[in-house]
């Protein structure tokens, strides 16, 4: 029984390790693309009065009214700028870039990303703990998203309920889904089950943290299967402005 028990928490030790492992990966992945974003910025204020110049001196230059070569120039110039706007305002610099990412994400996969999220009070919810329950589950999201054919749409949105703050995100979903009893969690069909199926269980404990939970739906709209993932915790919480 002894040997069983340590063997038992050997493992589970080794899924934290997992865990973190992912986290610090994630966390890397972030940092990364805000470096690229400020060195996006410099070069761009470095290079703007030389762009700004150099079409008032084709404008000067051209008498015949033909702007084609203009507006290509203009146009790779707003595409630069396009990538560089933070269209999602959620209240805090971390939950920024993680929609950032997702968004850009979404962009080369032509996936419908809709966002209507606000980050909570950080004096009550650390952030941490929000980017490990938004990264993890749009982690899921998008992956489900990417094994489908025809339009793939992904929503997140957080709302707050008296004192409870609310996570949902929905995203479009193939295949049937098996309850652990335990948990209360789907399991995952892969085969190396020490290696997936740790999201969710990461997400929960965030959740339980805070004495709230998850909610896991699968619902049918028009013939297309949507998993809808609720996630509730508690406390005197309000919302960023």
């Amino acid at each position: 029984m002894m040997l069983f028990q340590y063997l038992i928490e050997r493992n589970e030790d080794s899924r934290k390790q997992v865990i973190l492992e992912n986290q610090v990966e994630q966390l890397h992945r972030e940092i990364e693309d805000i470096e690229e974003i400020y060195s996006d910025l410099r070069g761009l204020k470095h290079d703007m009065r030389s762009h700004l110049n150099n079409i008032m001196q084709y404008i000067k230059g051209v008498g015949n009214g033909d702007t084609r070569e203009i507006d290509e120039y203009i146009g790779q110039i707003e595409d630069t700028v396009n990538r560089l706007d933070f269209s999602s305002k959620s209240g805090n610099p971390i939950t920024d870039i993680i929609i950032y990412q997702r968004q850009q994400e979404a962009r080369k996969q032509e996936i419908t990303f809709d966002v209507d999220f606000v980050a909570p009070n950080t004096e009550q919810i650390d952030i941490y703990d929000i980017a490990i329950i938004l990264n993890n589950a749009l982690d899921n999201a998008f992956e489900a998203c990417r094994g489908l054919e025809g339009n793939r749409e992904i929503s997140l949105k957080s709302y707050m309920k008296g004192t409870l703050f609310f996570v949902e995100i929905e995203n479009d979903f193939a295949g049937s889904m098996t309850v652990d009893r335990e948990t209360g969690l789907p399991m995952t069909s892969k085969k190396d089950k020490r290696l997936h199926g740790i999201g969710l269980s990461n997400i929960q404990k965030c959740a339980r943290k805070y004495m709230g939970d998850v909610d896991i739906e699968i619902r049918s709209d028009g013939g297309r299967k949507r998993f809808m993932l609720t996630v509730m915790m508690s406390g005197k919480i309000s919302l960023q402005k």
